[in-house]
């Protein structure tokens, strides 16, 4: 940690503890077999998390044309661990809600970005048969925890990064210049309060710089191409995201060197996402 994000982070007086359901989430076994019912318990107490999870189970990319309105039957259509490690990012992400702070303004652009990484990153790990890690889903949930951070708490912050980004074509350069770190960099540190997975942690401090990555570098990569596509294709995060290099080296990390960035994405269909699955 730098000394400009310590000094930063010093000033953070009520970044909220990591909700009951999350670490009820967190301390769940990952064992569908003996669990099932357990995470059904844990995610019917939150209404708001329900909605979601379900509207999710009915998106497009989890090829399902049947509609269903229970957590039972998401687990049954998309999974144990997606329907775990949703509810986690959603239960993490809904702590920065910009309802929480009327100056806030950009939570459901980034939420949407964020969610919509999440189905990207699936697609394309299934579409370049690529081994993934089971978090890999929550990975492109929490990739721009920081900017959430950032959005809820130093709102006037958030909004001169922006501007300078605008003006120097260059996000991470200007949030060094504005902050003296970069909303990867506190992004990390959340993690490391929070004590997630390594897994998520090296996302959310390399996801624009993959050919940085010190550990799990083809998660890092995949995220990487996920949120440039996202932002290129579905829901940018806001305006300053589209200043965001796309690494060189991220073919080459996921062993598609051969495959043009073009053709890959192209390959997403358009309906990947399908309709009703942001509601707040």
């Amino acid at each position: 940690m730098n000394d400009s994000l310590r000094l930063f982070v010093q000033k953070i007086t009520k970044l909220p503890t990591i909700p009951v359901i999350a670490r009820e989430l967190l301390s769940l076994a990952d064992d569908d077999t003996v669990s099932v019912d357990n995470l059904e318990k844990i995610v019917s107490r939150d209404p708001a998390i329900i909605a979601k999870i379900v509207g999710l189970s009915n998106a497009a990319f989890f090829g399902y044309k049947m509609t269903d309105s229970t957590i039972s039957g998401a687990i049954q259509k998309i999974g144990f661990t997606n329907v775990k490690n949703i509810s986690l990012g959603i239960a993490l992400m809904t702590i920065f809600d910009s309802k929480h702070n009327k100056f806030a303004y950009d939570y459901g652009r980034i939420y949407r970005h964020s969610i919509a990484t999440g189905i990207v990153a699936s697609h394309l790990a299934a579409t370049l048969k690529l081994s993934t890690v089971d978090d890999l889903f929550l990975c492109g949930m929490l990739h721009d925890i920081g900017l959430l951070l950032l959005n809820s708490h130093f709102p006037d912050l958030y909004l001169k990064s922006a501007e300078a980004a605008r003006e120097r074509k260059n996000l991470l350069e200007s949030e060094i210049l504005v902050l003296g770190f970069t909303h990867a960099d506190i992004g990390a540190w959340i993690a490391d309060t929070w004590h997630l997975s390594e897994t998520v942690h090296e996302v959310i401090l390399r996801h624009h710089t993959p050919s940085a990555a010190n550990r799990h570098k083809q998660t890092v990569a995949l995220i990487h191409l996920a949120d440039f596509i996202t932002c290129k294709r579905f829901f940018c995060m806001a305006e300053q995201n589209s200043y965001c290099a796309f690494d060189p080296l991220t073919m080459f990390l996921l062993g598609v060197s051969e495959k043009s960035l073009d053709e890959i994405e192209s390959g997403i269909p358009e309906n990947l996402l399908g309709e009703g699955i942001f509601g707040q």
